[in-house]
């Protein structure tokens, strides 16, 4: 009996004692959200601010974890450590995962609180170069996932949008099961969220151009590393839309990459604004140190050959002052750029390319061009219904070739002859 006593007594001595232990204290004050309690036992001793439970939790966690706003903020303003902690959860299979305050924060869907953590953790090493800063919006638990997964793996669309308001990257944070995050979002069943994950996902095409510039101006990152599902660099894609104001921003931005190509069909930013018509960022590209004409996309087709056959006649233009070299070059099909331009239609790219081509000794260099160019030309013409397209090239070719070339010159001049009569009327250009 008194042995039972004694173990009694030693027990309330151990609890009475723990009580008083204010490390322990103070996250019983945490949870009940007593603040006065624990600014009164911070001031006595600061240290606590850095103190963890049996569990390996921060105050920070624990503040968030019981959702008590006002402590957090005094922590904050305390400027506790909102980076990788200390917090441990226990999952299934007796694995445990390692979250920051703002995981938690995005888990639970407490927005007040997440911005709270959000605007600190921008304000992390702010004085330094955005590369060399500590993205805390990034960082990882031991399995990989960020906050932004915390979010949306817990169907927390507005945790959701202020996370990827502050521009937390999605563009490469897969699952464990190698899930991106659009289908992580699919696999909860919202339909908001996966409509917001969307907008993210195509930003060319589904963000404002305010939206764009806003999102990728705080994660830089992304700029590069964003892909589509064919695999088009951020910059291709916006290269290759209607609008191009976001591409010209992007090439505003000092780690933008202009020379990725897709790796699949081998287009880079170049070749696409080329073929697209984007003027205006041709002209940017050209201007940009490293910039290469020469680039050959998978069938060989280089900027210059995809403007002509588009028949972009500027475009071609610059592409020219830029690198002469690439007049003759021909794709994997024997197609050059005034072959091209033939083939669009425009005899005012065909005048341009030709005024920059020699002349002289094309026949006796490659009689297979000089054909293949009359054979272009007066398969555009009947195409075009165009008998200029025709004229354009054989008044100007066979005005500087020698007498070997006559017998084709006098056949293309009975074909011309003939196109003319089938088309009257103000000829197409």
């Amino acid at each position: 009996m008194a042995e039972h006593i004694v173990i009694r007594i030693i027990i309330m001595h151990q609890n009475s004692a723990k009580k008083k232990d204010p490390s322990v204290t103070i996250f019983e004050h945490c949870k009940t959200g007593a603040i006065d309690n624990i600014k009164e036992l911070i001031t006595a001793d600061p240290n606590l601010i850095y103190i963890k439970n049996d569990s390996g939790e921060t105050l920070l966690c624990a503040a968030v974890q019981y959702q008590q706003e006002e402590i957090v903020k005094y922590l904050l303003e305390k400027n506790c450590s909102i980076g990788l902690t200390n917090d441990h959860q226990e999952i299934s299979g007796g694995a445990t995962k390692v979250l920051t305050p703002l995981m938690r924060a995005a888990s639970l869907g407490n927005v007040s609180i997440l911005n709270l953590l959000i605007e600190r953790a921008l304000l992390i090493d702010q004085d330094k170069a955005p590369q060399q800063r500590k993205n805390l919006l990034e960082e990882t638990d031991n399995s990989g996932m960020t906050a932004l997964y915390y979010a949306i793996i817990g169907n927390q669309v507005h945790a959701t949008k202020a996370l990827l308001k502050a521009g937390a990257d999605f563009s490469h944070i897969k699952d464990i099961h190698g899930k991106n995050m659009l289908e992580v979002a699919s696999s909860t069943g919202s339909t908001e969220l996966v409509n917001l994950l969307k907008k993210y996902f195509n930003p060319v095409l589904e963000l404002t151009n305010d939206e764009f510039e806003e999102y990728f101006s705080k994660n830089t990152l992304a700029i590069n590393r964003l892909k589509n599902s064919e695999q088009d660099s951020l910059l291709i894609q916006s290269c290759a839309s209607a609008d191009s104001e976001k591409a010209l921003w992007l090439l505003s931005q000092p780690s933008i990459n202009i020379s990725e190509k897709n790796p699949n069909s081998h287009w880079d930013a170049l070749m696409t604004a080329s073929y697209h018509g984007g003027t205006e960022i041709v002209s940017e590209l050209l201007k940009k140190e490293g910039i290469s004409c020469s680039n050959q996309n998978n069938y060989g087709s280089t900027a210059l050959i995809l403007a002509a056959f588009k028949g972009h006649t500027e475009i071609a233009k610059m592409l020219l002052d830029h690198d002469l070299s690439q007049l003759d070059k021909k794709n994997n099909f024997g197609i050059s750029p005034l072959m091209a331009a033939t083939l669009s239609g425009n005899t005012e790219l065909m005048k341009l390319l030709l005024s920059k081509k020699d002349l002289s000794t094309i026949y006796q260099k490659s009689p297979m061009e000089f054909v293949m160019l009359h054979l272009v030309a007066l398969l555009a013409s009947l195409f075009y219904q165009n008998p200029q397209l025709f004229n354009t090239l054989s008044s100007k070719i066979d005005a500087k070739t020698t007498d070997s070339a006559e017998p084709i010159i006098l056949s293309n001049a009975n074909a011309s002859a003939k196109i003319n009569k089938k088309s009257p009327g103000t000829p197409k250009s």
